[in-house]
């Protein structure tokens, strides 16, 4: 008959190995639920298409309102422009999550100040449209 001390540790044992077996079953099971239940992936070109020329003209005046906005006070452009209440409404009514600067240009002193002017100074080259899942970027 084992003694008291025994059974605990057999206990302890026990309870040791399912608590690995279960935490090595979540790490497996985990990737598989995620992929298969949560992300559903990219929409089809299909659908981006659609969308851009079902919104096409209000997507062209917020990219045009990013690139000729002048701010009053003489700050950072991006944080003043993407708070205005127009911004705001365009971008809601079109999914258009933000607006970057897409730079195809290799400059041969990438980090100069003259650089840095040159590249701004052609305004954004892109649109970034945010999708529940993706973030998707389309080059005008």
């Amino acid at each position: 008959m084992p003694s008291e001390k025994s059974k605990k540790k057999i206990i302890k044992r026990i309870f040791l190995k399912c608590s690995i077996i279960i935490l090595l079953a979540c790490l497996v099971c985990a990737p598989f639920y995620y992929f298969t239940f949560i992300f559903i992936g990219l929409p089809s070109d299909e659908k981006m298409i659609a969308h851009f020329y079902k919104n096409r003209q209000d997507i062209e005046t917020l990219v045009n309102s990013f690139r000729y906005f002048e701010p009053e006070d003489g700050g950072f452009h991006y944080t003043l422009w993407v708070n205005t209440e127009s911004t705001q409404v365009l971008m809601a009514r079109t999914g258009v999550y933000d607006i970057g600067m897409i730079i195809p240009t290799w400059y041969p002193n990438p980090y100069s100040k003259e650089a840095a002017q040159e590249r701004y100074a052609k305004g954004p080259t892109g649109v970034l449209y945010h999708y529940p899942y993706e973030t998707i970027k389309i080059n005008f």
